[in-house]
C-alpha cells in the first residue's frame, strides 16, 4: 500500500505542476476533452517511460551530454511548433467536432515528444533514480500508483475546463490562445538560453 501511495504522490508530482503539457491541455480542453486527454495520456506514456527507464538503470545514457543537450534543443523547437499551431488556431470559434482517429493518435503522439524532449521532465526523474531503485522490488505497485496519480490530474483538470468552457466566449479564448503560445515561445527560449549558458546541467 505505501509503494501505491508513493507512485500516486510520483504521478502527481510530475503531472500538476505547470508546464507546457498542462498549458496545451487546457488549450485543448476548451474546444474537446477528447483531444485534451488524448494529449494527457501521450504525456503520461512519456513519464511510464523514464520511469521504466529509471527502474532498469538504463537513464544513466541520458547524462551523457551530447544525448542530453540534442533532446533539450529539439524540445525547445517542438515547443516552438506547437506555439505557432496554437497562434494559428487561435481565431478558431469554440466547438466539439467530431475528430477522425488519426487526429486523436497525432495529439498523443504530440503529448508523448513533449515530454520525451523536455529536459525539465528528465532531470526529474533522474532526480527521483535513487528512490526508484529502492523500490524497485515492488516495482509493479508503484508503477501502477503513478499510472493512477496522472489518469486522476489529466481526467480531472481538462473536465474541469471543458464543463466550464461556456464561461469562455470566442475572444477570451483567442487570446488564451495567444498567452498561451507565448509561454511556450517564453519556455523554449528560456530553454535555448539556459542550454548555451550551460544553466542545465545533468
Amino acid at each position: 500500500m505505501h509503494e501505491y501511495l508513493q507512485g500516486i504522490l510520483l504521478g502527481l508530482g510530475v503531472a500538476i505542476p505547470i508546464g507546457p503539457i498542462n498549458i496545451l491541455i487546457m488549450s485543448y480542453a476548451i474546444n474537446s476533452y477528447s483531444k485534451a486527454l488524448m494529449l494527457g495520456i501521450g504525456a503520461m506514456c512519456a513519464d511510464a517511460i523514464f520511469l521504466l527507464l529509471s527502474s532498469f538503470g538504463i537513464a544513466r545514457i541520458i547524462h551523457m551530454p551530447i544525448i542530453f543537450y540534442s533532446i533539450a534543443i529539439l524540445g525547445s523547437l517542438f515547443l516552438l511548433y506547437m506555439a505557432w499551431g496554437l497562434y494559428r488556431n487561435a481565431k478558431h470559434k469554440i466547438s466539439v467536432k467530431p475528430i477522425t482517429e488519426d487526429r486523436h493518435i497525432i495529439i498523443l503522439i504530440k503529448g508523448l515528444l513533449l515530454n520525451l524532449l523536455n529536459p525539465y521532465v528528465i532531470m526529474f526523474w533522474l532526480g527521483i533514480s535513487a528512490t526508484i531503485a529502492g523500490i524497485s522490488n515492488k516495482f509493479g505497485i508503484t508503477l501502477t500508483g503513478l499510472i493512477c496519480g496522472i489518469l486522476l490530474w489529466i481526467t480531472l483538470f481538462p473536465l474541469f475546463i471543458h464543463i466550464n468552457r461556456k464561461l469562455i466566449n470566442d475572444k477570451v479564448a483567442m487570446y488564451l490562445a495567444y498567452i498561451s503560445a507565448a509561454i511556450l515561445v517564453i519556455i523554449s527560449i528560456s530553454m535555448i538560453y539556459k542550454i548555451f549558458t550551460n544553466s542545465i546541467s545533468i
